[in-house]
């Protein structure tokens, strides 16, 4: 169950370490149970294991997805439970990483399944529908890098909040830790 003014799916943006996963989370927290389907290193400062601080109920399940991102959520997306993906840009750097400057046509084909398989698994879902966080930076905001390799991850996350703001319910933007609802419906 989101915030009552919240439907699901909520697609999170804003720029990086701005309070978006805390926000995402905060979002659910009174929720018992909650997949967290993580998607970048763990080896973070800031990665919140379920009761480590307190302020993740110990209840919730984390599960790093690695690149199998799309065949994870679609294989534990289930009418009724709560899910965030924290986060879809790590995921899309991530590809970027493995395939290097030659993949290009492999990574967006990668985020074209993963869009495509989630809205065919979320139409044919019977309701209650999961309640849904999908996270991702807002990466496009500063010059152009000079890299070709970074310049595509760039364009990539872009291209993929895009396609999720218009299937997303509603659009949420975090600048430090203050959110702002861009849709609605």
């Amino acid at each position: 169950m989101t915030a009552p003014h919240l439907v699901s799916p909520v697609l999170v943006l804003g720029p990086a370490y701005s309070g978006k996963s805390r926000w995402a989370k905060d979002q659910l927290v009174h929720c018992n149970q909650t997949l967290v389907l993580h998607t970048g290193p763990k080896a973070s400062p800031w990665f919140d294991q379920p009761g480590q601080d307190g302020t993740i109920p110990p209840s919730w399940e984390y599960l790093d997805t690695g690149l199998d991102l799309a065949a994870v959520l679609v294989e534990r997306l289930k009418p009724g439970g709560n899910y965030i993906v924290d986060s879809l840009n790590q995921w899309i750097g991530r590809l970027v990483f493995e395939e290097g400057p030659q993949g290009k046509a492999h990574v967006a084909r990668r985020i074209q399944d993963l869009l495509s398989q989630l809205g065919t698994k979320w139409d044919g879902m019977p309701t209650p529908k999961p309640t849904l966080f999908l996270v991702s930076a807002e990466v496009g905001a500063s010059p152009p890098p000079f890299q070709d390799h970074e310049r595509f991850f760039r364009q990539s996350v872009g291209i993929a909040n895009q396609f999720l703001a218009g299937w997303a319910q509603t659009v949420v933007t975090v600048q430090a830790g203050l959110a702002s609802v861009l849709k609605a419906p």
